[in-house]
């Protein structure tokens, strides 16, 4: 009876194995750049401690349920709450350090314009609202 087996030698296997890390390294980096290049998603609450209104709809005090996806600095975000489900433009803005603490920002009539999260270097600034196309100026 003949076997026909084939034998590799201790360099070969091992530089098969490089060649397969290599190829696995590869792949992940591609998948990261993709995902890094492509919409992203993400979600928060907003607290409103008195009446506000985003859009011209009215919220009422409470928590909402904010998430947002988009590309680059420009994102839709859904705001859902209290009776509330809507969808507005809004711009991502780069803050050079991390909120203290969660905040919204208002107008004298009580128009949310921008949204900080504790401890974020970003918050979220709704489109119609003064410097909201600063694209994170």
């Amino acid at each position: 009876m003949v076997c026909l087996t084939k034998i590799q030698s201790p360099q070969r296997a091992q530089a098969t194995r490089v060649e397969n890390n290599m190829k696995y390294t590869v792949y992940a980096l591609i998948v990261v750049l993709v995902l890094s290049m492509t919409a992203f998603a993400a979600n928060a609450n907003m607290n409103l401690i008195s009446a506000g209104k985003v859009a011209g709809t009215n919220l009422n005090p409470g928590t909402y349920k904010l998430s947002w996806t988009g590309e680059g600095n420009n994102v839709q975000v859904n705001i859902v709450g209290k009776g509330v489900k809507l969808t507005v433009p809004a711009t991502v803005v780069n803050l050079e350090k991390g909120a203290q603490h969660d905040a919204v920002m208002k107008s004298a009539d009580g128009t949310v314009q921008e949204v900080q999260f504790g401890g974020k270097k970003f918050s979220l600034k709704f489109a119609g609202t003064a410097d909201s196309n600063a694209g994170g100026k």
